[in-house]
């Protein structure tokens, strides 16, 4: 039986990451002779002054647990342990050597008339100018699935597989699907066509960062909680003069843009979730509190009633 937490303290550091605002760093699995898929990331849990931790790597987990009840390609993780800090690993997700990777902020900012203007991912604006739906529709429209999509995702476009991840973004209340935050695969060999990467990066979510004490009063007042779910907006995406709209009516924008098949398909993955599969999977997650696990499973089982609610509609 695979260990719940994996101690990586004897793994070489391949080098820092320096994307995003968060401490990280790439670690090379000894056992693993691949020279790109033994490569993992290791994010650890950030503790605050006051002792309270926010455990993302909880979330990341949960992330890519409900990513596979909806059938969106993610990267493979697992809690890990590294010098008596805890944290994630996240595997790499570039496929070997012969693709290359770009971050989608990197596209967009290659890309012709997008009007896209790039930012330095340590910077706590919000949003970055030009990143739209129009923009992310335009770039991934001629690009394929991942490459370690299941068989019923090869016909679909990186745009149609984008969508998916919109709603396991609405599913999970992942409000930081940000330029740098998703990646375009290109084969610099040749042979086959340029793909959207697995997703990654799923961790803030899940009220990750919420102590228990907020989680019961929240649980403790339907209209709290609600109006904590409500919050989940699209606030990483520009929307210039706009009102900024929920996580899910964001996914469900999208999907109007593609073919009536594609939101066929996606409508019907969150129709076969049921309230069961969600609480074996988060109480499968070693280490969490049994708070942390009620408020996870309800926050999820309203945003996938107001999902089913919105692509009935």
């Amino acid at each position: 039986m695979e260990s719940p937490v994996i101690d990586v303290s004897e793994w070489p550091v391949v080098r820092d990451e320096p994307l995003g605002a968060s401490e990280k760093c790439w670690l090379k699995d000894p056992s693993d002779s691949d020279p790109i898929r033994g490569l993992w990331l290791f994010k650890p849990v950030v503790v605050h002054d006051n002792g309270h931790s926010q455990r993302g790597d909880h979330s990341e987990r949960i992330a890519e647990g409900v990513a596979g009840l909806v059938g969106v390609p993610t990267a493979e993780t697992r809690l890990a342990v590294r010098h008596g800090r805890e944290g994630t690993l996240s595997r790499n997700v570039r496929p070997g050597v012969e693709w290359d990777m770009y971050t989608g902020g990197l596209w967009l900012i290659n890309a012709i008339d997008l009007g896209f203007a790039g930012r330095d991912s340590r910077e706590k604006s919000p949003s970055t100018p030009g990143y739209t739906l129009d923009a992310i529709q335009r770039v991934l429209e001629d690009t394929g699935s991942p490459p370690s999509s299941p068989l019923e995702l090869k016909q679909f476009s990186g745009w149609d597989v984008f969508i998916g991840v919109l709603f396991l973004d609405g599913l999970i209340s992942n409000r930081d699907r940000h330029e740098q935050n998703w990646s375009i695969l290109r084969p610099s060999l040749g042979g086959d066509v340029t793909r959207l990467a697995p997703a990654y990066d799923n961790e803030s979510s899940l009220g990750f960062n919420l102590t228990d004490n907020r989680r019961t009063r929240l649980m403790q007042s339907p209209a709290m909680l609600e109006a904590y779910r409500r919050r989940a907006t699209a606030w990483r995406f520009d929307w210039g003069s706009q009102p900024i709209p929920s996580l899910i009516e964001l996914a469900c924008i999208a999907a109007n843009r593609t073919t009536s098949s594609v939101r066929t398909h996606w409508g019907e993955k969150l129709k076969a979730i049921e309230d069961g599969d969600l609480e074996n999977l988060v109480s499968g997650v070693y280490g969490m509190s049994d708070v942390a696990r009620r408020f996870s499973v309800n926050l999820m089982q309203e945003n996938l009633k107001e999902m089913r609610n919105a692509i009935r509609d």
